[in-house]
């Protein structure tokens, strides 16, 4: 008998201490998660591109060497079109206001980057020989105008 109370006691300080640790829940925490997550993804692409270094910094593979010229104006277009929507929202003097501000500039000079011919990571975002390789380059063109037509006040305006 003595060890049922002794139980009980062990799971409410369980308890207690996994409540203090757990992460906030709700909207504004979903929010900040999804915040997050689109950061650490976004980022590396589009600081790459706009450092032109990016073709140097993505892991390549050998089974997808027919498509590695792709695959680079598929991080652009289909990240650029994925925060697009982000990016759009009005800007605010918010901490999640800055960081949209700067991957807004972020994204403007990764395109600005992608293309421009004096960069060394320019021919990769050009059509290349090959028709697979074409019709690829196709629809991430197609993801690129997706972004601008979502988010016109962050890409098309400032021109």
């Amino acid at each position: 008998m003595k060890f049922l109370p002794a139980l009980l006691v062990v799971s409410f300080v369980l308890a207690s201490v996994q409540a203090k640790d757990a992460a906030p829940t709700g909207p504004a925490a979903d929010r900040a998660y999804l915040v997050e997550v689109l950061t650490k993804t976004s980022r590396p692409v589009l600081q790459g591109i706009a450092d032109g270094n990016f073709f140097e910094k993505l892991p390549k593979r050998d089974w997808e060497s027919g498509r590695r010229n792709a695959a680079y104006a598929e991080a652009l277009g289909r990240t650029l079109a994925g925060i697009a929507p982000w990016l759009a929202l009005p800007p605010d003097d918010t901490p999640e206001g800055k960081l949209r501000a700067e991957f807004a500039d972020l994204a403007r000079r990764a395109l600005i980057a992608a293309a421009d011919p004096a960069n060394k990571d320019y021919k990769r975002f050009t059509m290349s020989e090959g028709k697979e390789t074409n019709r690829q380059f196709l629809v991430e063109t197609a993801y690129i105008a997706q972004a601008m037509l979502r988010a016109p006040n962050v890409f098309w305006e400032p021109l």
